[in-house]
């Protein structure tokens, strides 16, 4: 075996493990009663039931999608998630009350934002300045970069 190989088989047996931890932590909680998934949806249709006083009908469909959510980030997290949205006012969803397949899809733009002193945790990763940025300082990120580029074209 070469070494390119003994590495892609590390990284598939790391993930195996990462896998099964995870089947194994969902297997102890139901066990011990606990159901994440369902507690989620129980959250989501008492607050929306408290904002529109009506019943959600959570559908088949709804669940595979919180449990793909809850297994991906945490019950705590779309917990909070989950509240940030049925907060937010934005006219369109007021208007189309909270529909849920929206929160599917902009679930990630309620997460958790990062400590105001800056910290970060040990799996966030540093954002590096654009390859080809030579403005000084260094844009911060593809978008400010692009804006800053798009603004010395104008001028």
């Amino acid at each position: 075996m070469t070494d390119a190989n003994i590495v892609k088989l590390i990284a598939n047996v790391k993930s195996s493990i990462a896998t099964l931890h995870d089947q194994l932590l969902a297997l102890e909680a139901m066990v011990a009663g606990e159901n994440p998934v369902r507690e989620v949806i129980a959250a989501w249709c008492s607050e929306w039931k408290a904002i529109y006083a009506a019943h959600y009908d959570v559908t088949k469909a709804d669940a595979g999608q919180f449990t793909r959510l809850v297994t991906s980030n945490g019950r705590a997290e779309i917990l909070v998630r989950v509240a940030r949205y049925l907060g937010d006012k934005d006219r369109f969803l007021v208007q189309q009350k909270h529909p849920l397949s929206m929160f599917f899809k902009r679930h990630s733009g309620y997460a958790t934002p990062l400590p105001s002193d800056g910290s970060r945790t040990a799996f966030e990763l540093e954002a590096a300045p654009p390859v080809d940025c030579r403005h000084e300082p260094p844009c911060q990120n593809d978008l400010t970069h692009t804006r800053r580029r798009m603004q010395e074209m104008r001028t």
